[in-house]
């Protein structure tokens, strides 16, 4: 099978339509708040979440294939407690 990639930038988007068998997803600049809906993306290698509007890593425990991960310029902050 052969590898699938799909890059969706500066879209708002519904995650629910998204195919099993992409490897590469970048949803950089959408406006996107939480991470959620990613749970039939158990494929995916790697994720780019660049520039949205997300404040919590949750949601990524179905990613089982997950090497890599871009949250930059996001609005995350590390808790010390």
């Amino acid at each position: 099978m052969s590898n699938y990639n799909i890059i969706l930038v500066s879209n708002q988007v519904n995650l629910c339509f998204l195919c099993i068998f992409f490897r590469t997803l970048d949803l950089s600049f959408n406006l996107i708040k939480t991470i959620e809906n990613l749970g039939c993306l158990t494929k995916v290698k790697k994720l780019f979440l660049v520039s949205n509007k997300i404040s919590k890593i949750e949601g990524l425990q179905n990613l089982s294939q997950l090497e890599m991960i871009e949250l930059g310029a996001n609005k995350i902050r590390v808790s010390t407690k």
